[in-house]
């Protein structure tokens, strides 16, 4: 019966109790002498003298538990300036190294001047020689419907007064092989004309 009596007032004072307080606020005065009043004889019957009062198990706030901070850790300047900066490349060339625009693969474009300067020197002994042969007009030019051909054309004048001519004409492919097809057709011709007039001398 003791052990009954034991349990229903620790089930009334450790559950009965804060939950009133819970549910319906704290009691009035005159109430609240009398439930400490009760829980004391309580106590005392139950051999439980040194412990906490029973307003703290309910007293206590009811606020979620704090959790300490973690120190924070204030980085440099240069830190924080180190993680962000991109850190510079050095692009520019060493003194020792000349810069060129122009690519040693690309092929360099030679003028036009070169090319003509050197058909013109080996055209022009053929022209002296045709100038010493008595030529008085001649002249190369481009030949054919798409131009990829020469046509050289020259006139030797011949008679005793030089008021007759005669005419030589040669297309090529090449230029110089025009030129020399000519020279050489008036070269042949002069000889049989110097050849026929040293002939008829003779029979005079």
């Amino acid at each position: 019966m003791t052990a009954l009596f034991r349990a229903t007032v620790m089930l009334v004072t450790l559950v009965g109790l804060p939950a009133a307080w819970i549910y319906y606020g704290p009691l009035p005065t005159g109430a609240q002498k009398v439930v400490d009043r009760f829980v004391d004889v309580a106590r005392e019957a139950m051999g439980w003298q040194h412990q906490l009062p029973v307003k703290q198990a309910w007293d206590q706030d009811k606020a979620a538990p704090r959790f300490e901070e973690a120190p924070f850790r204030q980085q440099s300047d240069e830190s924080i300036r180190g993680q962000h900066e991109t850190p510079q490349v050095n692009v520019s060339a060493p003194p020792s190294s000349p810069i060129s625009l122009v690519s040693a693969t690309l092929p360099v474009a030679q003028p036009k001047m070169a090319a003509t300067d050197d058909l013109a020197g080996q055209l022009e002994p053929h022209f002296s020689l045709l100038r010493k042969l008595g030529a008085a007009d001649y002249a190369l030019a481009h030949w054919g419907s798409e131009g990829n051909l020469y046509r050289f054309h020259c006139s030797i004048p011949f008679g005793s007064e030089g008021l007759m001519s005669r005419e030589f004409d040669a297309i090529e492919a090449d230029p110089v092989a025009a030129v020399r097809q000519v020279v050489g057709e008036v070269t042949s011709w002069q000889n049989v004309q110097l050849d026929a007039a040293h002939s008829s001398t003779q029979w005079r």
